[in-house]
């Protein structure tokens, strides 16, 4: 069934970018956060089938970047510290 979901909202997401010329709409925020939703609770099953003990890390950076932690830090790219020499 995750599949077909995320396939259905990866289709509704191109057809809406392909209708308003790839604008950043709310409904397209709503989107993406169904889609960002959707991956974090594969992972975390996945993660649950495995026995993984960092089931719960997962989620917290799997979750929505409002609903982390104030403690979790952000992703950083990796040349970030490169470029400021």
């Amino acid at each position: 069934m995750f599949k077909t979901e995320l396939e259905v909202l990866a289709s509704q997401l191109e057809d809406l970018f392909a209708k308003n010329g790839y604008v950043i709409t709310p409904e397209v925020i709503a989107m993406a956060r169904r889609l960002d939703g959707l991956i974090a609770q594969e992972l975390g099953n996945w993660a649950a089938e495995q026995g993984s003990p960092a089931r719960s890390d997962l989620a917290e950076l799997t979750a929505n970047p409002k609903d982390r932690p104030k403690s979790t830090p952000g992703p950083r790219h990796p040349l970030s510290d490169q470029s400021r020499s």
